[in-house]
């Protein structure tokens, strides 16, 4: 009886910090949205913090178009996300901090035929295959626009698909260009990138998606792991700009 009875308040024991850890934010779930840049250069920076700090915090994230996070936010299967205010979501509802724009850059493989000479401009990119976003997403929206906007056509053979893997995988394996995030593209162009066959073309081009924001549920308390990480990423948001501004 003795011994049961020590096992049962050492799993009392083990309840009550638990219960405290979960009161004080240092474990529980998180659901966080974004789309493909912040997805790399705010939460992955934030997720490698709190392996570290709070490892027992379990992190599940959803790198999506801006409309889908919305849905997701709205249905609750979300606590915040990283994206753009999406029509189909009331305003009234929501916090946001405004982050800045998406800068966007264009990808071609290692050895590219335009990467060996002088520095192209958007002209010389348009006789190639392009990899784009399907029709209506906003940065392929984006950048037909900027090419119109500057006496450019559009480009005359366009794959689209909102798959970065194949993406990638067309970029690695052809002469096809296609435009990306700009933090996207300097993660898979850096000398410690998955596979190092991804080059950024060096074109003066200052093509960017609408800004991009913050953005959590005002009608809706979040849990206080979820509180945890919103505030960090709240952080690295405040180190991005300071980084912009003494750029």
């Amino acid at each position: 009886m003795a011994r049961r009875a020590r096992a049962v308040l050492a799993q009392l024991d083990d309840a009550h910090v638990e219960m405290q850890d979960l009161a004080h934010g240092a474990q529980g779930e998180v659901r966080i949205g974004a789309v493909t840049g912040p997805a790399l250069e705010l939460v992955l920076p934030a997720i490698r913090e709190l392996r570290v700090t709070f490892p027992e915090i379990r992190i599940s994230v959803q790198v999506d178009t801006s409309d889908k996070l919305a849905e997701g936010l709205s249905v609750r299967g979300l606590d915040f996300y990283i994206g753009r205010l999406h029509e189909n979501i009331d305003s009234r509802l929501v916090e946001m901090q405004v982050i800045g724009p998406e800068p966007v850059a264009l990808i071609v493989r290692r050895g590219h035929p335009l990467t060996r000479s002088a520095p192209p401009s958007l002209g010389d990119c348009l006789g190639y295959d392009w990899v784009m976003q399907p029709p209506g997403g906003m940065q392929r929206q984006t950048v037909e626009q900027y090419l119109l906007e500057h006496g450019l056509p559009l480009p005359g053979r366009i794959l689209g698909t909102a798959s970065l893997l194949l993406t990638l995988a067309l970029i690695s394996e052809t002469n096809a260009i296609a435009p990306v995030a700009r933090a996207v593209a300097q993660f898979y162009a850096g000398s410690q990138s998955l596979g190092g066959n991804i080059e950024i073309l060096d074109i003066d081009s200052d093509m960017a998606v609408a800004p991009y924001s913050l953005i959590r549920r005002r009608d809706r308390d979040m849990s206080a792991a979820a509180e945890r990480v919103f505030g960090l990423i709240g952080r690295k948001v405040a180190l991005l700009e300071a980084a912009c501004r003494n750029a």
